[in-house]
């Protein structure tokens, strides 16, 4: 009955007091080759009920970032974006309603020809490795350690995995990469995201190749970072990988006050929207293991420990 009572709600704030307002483009073949789940209006991966809250908020608000995949909120698949695409999948969730047509089960490009596109926000992100793990993301942020503890040859290790993983990013993936230690450093330079084309990819080789190790370490500074670079980013699904041993002092400060003080930091700016993996590399004491373990857990990510060679 809590179910129900969800959807009546919803429904009645799709529908009273709204006016007939659909997109109707030209039917012509959209030629993209984006795949996406239809009816995952919000690219969450998923059909619940705010996709159909964002649909309403793309027709009736004026809210154009509310849906960045026309094709995936076209629930019923007639090449209009329109009210009963709402009430579409408010009827597969809870009145036991038809499943969207294909793609629904997985993620696929539209057999349609409409011009409806799928310029982002697609949770059909590509799969990929870092470090041997499995991820799939449609943006991926790195922040490397490169502070002494990561001197005996942890840093080059980083920056192998880093240039190996970004180097299979297909070409539509975002991108942004922190180096930490008594500075920052970023790239792209201008602070916003990439796309992994070619020429980025090239770039990105290049810059990775100039980093050098620095004394201390103030990783907090590259996660936060890290975080507002993430905000800017078109993909659904969005992923930051920390690399570290799980220290940092930065300028003499006591470890665990200062790992604490990030933890807090981080999770609060964060608010829970880009998940965390991170990566202990060189872990040396019990405080660091912990202190990765509770990122990655309080951040939606992974922890993975990642042994000497």
């Amino acid at each position: 009955m809590k179910r129900l009572s969800i959807a009546v709600r919803v429904a009645r704030f799709l529908i009273v007091g709204v006016c007939a307002v659909e997109v109707t483009p030209g039917l012509v073949w959209a030629d993209s080759a984006s795949e996406f789940r239809r009816g995952d209006a919000d690219g969450s991966g998923q059909l619940a009920v705010t996709d159909a809250i964002q649909i309403v908020r793309y027709l009736y608000l004026g809210e154009e970032e509310a849906v960045g995949c026309l094709d995936a909120a076209d629930a019923d698949d007639d090449g209009r974006l329109q009210l009963p695409d709402a009430v579409y999948v408010l009827q597969f969730l809870f009145r036991e309603g038809s499943s969207p047509p294909e793609p629904f089960l997985t993620c696929d490009q539209d057999p349609t020809y409409d011009s409806l596109d799928c310029a982002h926000g697609s949770a059909c992100s590509a799969a990929f490795q870092y470090f041997g793990y499995d991820f799939e993301a449609g943006a991926v942020f790195f922040v490397i350690d490169r502070s002494g503890s990561q001197a005996n040859g942890e840093l080059d290790r980083s920056k192998a995995e880093t240039v190996r993983t970004i180097d299979a990013l297909p070409a539509e993936t975002e991108l942004g990469m922190f180096f930490v230690a008594s500075y920052l450093m970023w790239f792209p330079t201008d602070k916003h995201p990439a796309v992994a084309d070619p020429e980025t990819k090239e770039a990105a080789r290049d810059y990775i190749a100039r980093v050098r190790g620095r004394s201390s370490s103030c990783p907090a500074a590259g996660l936060l970072a890290a975080i507002d670079m993430a905000r800017q980013a078109h993909a659904a699904k969005k992923i930051i990988f920390f690399v570290s041993d799980g220290g940092g002092t930065c300028s003499g400060q006591d470890e665990g006050t200062y790992l604490d003080r990030m933890l807090a930091q981080v999770t609060d700016a964060n608010e829970g929207e880009v998940p965390i993996h991170t990566f202990g590399l060189g872990v040396y004491s019990e405080l660091q293991h912990k202190h990765l373990q509770a990122l990655a857990d309080q951040n939606g990510g992974t922890y993975h420990e990642i042994s000497r060679e």
